[in-house]
């Protein structure tokens, strides 16, 4: 049986070699989910550190009092036009500040006094300013109320009688978790990605150029041609998921998360043990795949099955995501789920559970083996031959 195994999966691996394009298209997926990665930490780190702090003020001849404050803070304050219709205006400004007509003798008599913050909340620019100026206003707010206390003899302190103090007991490991966990949906999709193609072509691309015939007629059992095709297709997705873990390892390190107080530097031991806790996925995904593929009559069909198939990995991270679950063990015996919560303990740099990794490894290769087995008794029916 082995001779046969082997066999049949070099015969694959040679198909599978001869179309460049779909290998190339495998490469091109692997560092595409790293690359984005990368581009969007990059824009998230620019748009939070940006010194920019250019606020518009129109009518400012009301608030003396407020621009002083302002510019301690370091604003730049830039004064419109009181004629300015300030619908236009916001358009070319991230921030505009309108104080109102009795801002001073509001803050004279003791009242609260108006003032309007016009910003554009469909710009990520226009909410980053305007939080910046609220933080600012804030704080002037309060020194104005301890300062009206202070002039009725009471002490501002009256007017806290809770003082809250926050703590983060959270590490920097744990926060750079948190921010890469969009990362584990591109591995896990990696592990179907890469199997994909060859599983198509191994069962409906057989059948469309028709040499499934020649091959059945071969002295190989239908459970040692399956199994091979199986090998190899789970091979191919092995590979893709060490190119996205490599291009990871790589290009994170690049990502300026230090500015966000986050610190993720994968090391070759890490990436490694990512790697085996994802591998057992990519037999699960090739099993399941062929049996998929085999039921199709045509290559379109089989990729339509399929492509429908790589929604499979996001099903999970979404519904944890949406429903705000915690870890919990139940989920390691979940196929994928249980995969995606052992990539979130190696990205929080916590030690693999063995008995969590075993469990969640032998649902995935049990499940895989069924679709094997399933596929095998396809393929030992004349139906297969004639479509199902």
């Amino acid at each position: 049986m082995m001779r046969q195994l082997w066999a049949v999966a070099r015969k694959e691996f040679v198909d599978a070699r001869r179309d460049p394009r779909s290998i190339m298209t495998l490469v091109g997926y692997s560092l595409m989910g790293p690359v984005m990665m990368l581009a969007a930490f990059t824009a998230l780190v620019e748009n939070e550190t940006r010194n920019e702090k250019t606020v518009a003020v129109q009518h400012l001849d009301r608030a003396p009092g407020l621009a002083a404050h302002l510019q301690e803070q370091g604003f730049e304050l830039e004064t419109l036009d009181p004629e300015l219709d300030i619908l236009q205006a916001i358009g070319d400004h991230d921030a505009i500040l309108r104080p109102a007509a009795d801002f001073q003798a509001s803050l004279r008599a003791g009242q609260p006094a108006q003032i309007e913050l016009v910003l554009d909340t469909s710009k990520t620019s226009s909410q980053s300013m305007a939080r910046r100026v609220e933080q600012a206003m804030a704080v002037w707010s309060g020194e104005l109320a301890s300062l009206r206390l202070m002039a009725l003899g009471v002490s501002p302190q009256a007017a806290q009688p809770i003082e809250m103090q926050r703590r983060d007991v959270a590490s920097r490991a744990d926060r750079a978790a948190l921010v890469l966990s969009g990362f584990q949906v591109f591995v896990l999709i990696a592990a179907f990605f890469g199997s994909m193609h060859v599983c198509i072509d191994a069962t409906a691309g057989e059948r469309e150029r028709r040499s499934l015939e020649a091959l059945l007629v071969q002295p190989v059992s239908a459970f040692s041609l399956v199994v091979g095709k199986w090998l190899v297709a789970a091979g191919y997705g092995l590979f893709g998921v060490a190119l996205t873990l490599t291009a990871m390892g790589i290009l994170l390190p690049m990502a300026p998360l230090g500015e966000l107080g986050i610190s993720y530097q994968p090391t070759p031991q890490s990436v490694l043990t990512m790697f085996a806790l994802i591998a057992p996925l990519a037999l699960l995904a090739s099993g399941l795949q062929m049996l998929a593929a085999s039921y199709a009559k045509s290559f379109k069909e089989a990729q339509t099955y399929l492509s429908l198939l790589m929604f499979v990995p996001m099903v999970p991270a979404m519904a944890v995501s949406f429903l705000q679950l915690d870890a919990e063990p139940w989920m390691f015996a979940v196929p994928v789920l249980g995969q995606q919560q052992l990539l979130s303990d190696a990205l929080r740099e916590v030690p693999p559970d063995l008995l969590s990794f075993g469990i969640a490894t032998s649902v995935v290769v049990g499940a895989g083996l069924v679709c094997v087995l399933i596929t095998a008794r396809l393929y030992g029916s004349e139906r297969m031959l004639r479509g199902l």
